[in-house]
């Protein structure tokens, strides 16, 4: 499965949300010293809320939250998941980068 459609089916299951656009942020290597995994990371926007789809004996508490208080939270110690804080330097990288240039970001409708 390529990384734009597992993505696509992740939030869907796990989030409860479809996207109508994608824009990939990037890619990290989270476990450099010992396996070549690769993970690409993704800005789903456009959400529409579809309802989660959650495999037998899965359980995900989803919060939703501002920028700044997804922000408190990392200073918090309360976000430590290693995909997320990257996802969220990348995300907020392009974003200013967008801004910088005026530009809209480029996405790739589903």
């Amino acid at each position: 499965e390529v990384a734009l459609a597992t993505a696509q089916r992740e939030l869907i299951e796990e989030v409860g949300y479809a996207s109508g656009s994608w824009r990939s942020l990037g890619f990290i290597h989270p476990q450099i010293g010992y396996s070549n995994e690769t993970i690409e990371l993704f800005e789903a926007r456009d959400l529409t809320h579809v309802g989660a789809q959650l495999d037998e004996g899965e359980f995900l508490d989803v919060v939703m939250m501002t920028e700044s208080e997804l922000l408190a939270a990392v200073d918090a110690g309360l976000v430590t998941d290693g995909k997320t804080l990257a996802a969220l330097l990348l995300w907020q990288r392009r974003r200013d980068a967008d801004r910088a240039t005026g530009g809209v970001p480029q996405s790739r409708a589903t």
